[in-house]
């Protein structure tokens, strides 16, 4: 009895489902290739930061002529702190984070003659 139902069950299972190609059901249907060359992986990447724009951790190198008499300049790598603010040689702490490399120059320098340490200070950050 078993080895006939057994037997019935093969039977009509395979002789009711013959497919070609061109009536498949949509759940059989392989999906379409991707073209890898059009994926767009950019959004998996931390969002662009601005290498202009001064930022906690980065690395800045302040030059400045020391002395116009013999054309002596100084340079000075720094490493901007959490709080964003660098102690610059000769001038003391000047707050940097946030700003672009040019007015970070005239932060410097501003602050730099406003300390009197200089007149016209040539600052290149």
């Amino acid at each position: 009895m078993l080895l006939l139902l057994a037997a019935l069950a093969v039977a009509g299972g395979c002789s009711q489902r013959h497919y070609r190609v061109a009536n498949l059901p949509p759940e059989l249907v392989a999906p379409q290739p991707i073209n890898l060359q059009k994926i767009n992986l950019s959004a998996l990447s931390d969002p662009p930061i601005s290498r202009e724009i001064v930022q906690p951790g980065d690395v800045i190198e302040v030059s400045m002529v020391t002395d116009f008499t013999k054309l002596t300049t100084t340079t000075t790598p720094l490493r901007v702190p959490d709080h964003g603010t660098v102690a610059v040689p000769l001038i003391g702490p000047v707050r940097v984070a946030g700003l672009t490399l040019e007015d970070a120059e005239r932060a410097i320098a501003a602050e730099g003659h406003a300390r009197g340490v200089f007149r016209n200070p040539a600052i290149t950050v």
